[in-house]
């Protein structure tokens, strides 16, 4: 029982929700790959447990790729604002560092979809 406490104070690679400290600044983060296929720009979001990361404004019909710092197994969740319409927040997924999620924006935002 202490040494599972003190595995996730240490971060101990395995551990479900453990920070591994001997991964790269590279390897602690995750990409996104987003394309929009709609014809406005569309603000998108990524949602951890405790911080938000803004990835800013993608163009109609344009394709950007992101890197977003990530460094324990936890839930994620994107949510995308049209500049005209209703935001939309999709349902969350567990990711881990190292993760390649590629998300598909439409129109309305509700009809937008992410997948690894």
């Amino acid at each position: 029982m202490a040494v599972g406490a003190l595995a996730s104070c240490t971060g101990i690679p395995g551990v479900p929700g453990a920070s591994d400290p001997f991964r790269s600044a590279q390897e602690n983060q995750i990409t996104i790959q987003v394309e929009n296929l709609s014809s406005e720009d569309m603000r998108v979001a990524v949602l951890g447990p405790t911080r938000r990361f803004d990835l800013g404004n993608v163009n109609p019909r344009s394709t950007g790729r992101y890197a977003v710092p990530w460094s324990a197994v936890e839930p994620l969740r994107i949510q995308v604002e049209p500049l005209t319409g209703s935001p939309h927040t999709l349902p969350p997924v567990t990711v881990e560092p190292g993760d390649h999620l590629e998300l598909f924006l439409h129109t309305p935002a509700s009809r937008s979809t992410l997948r690894r």
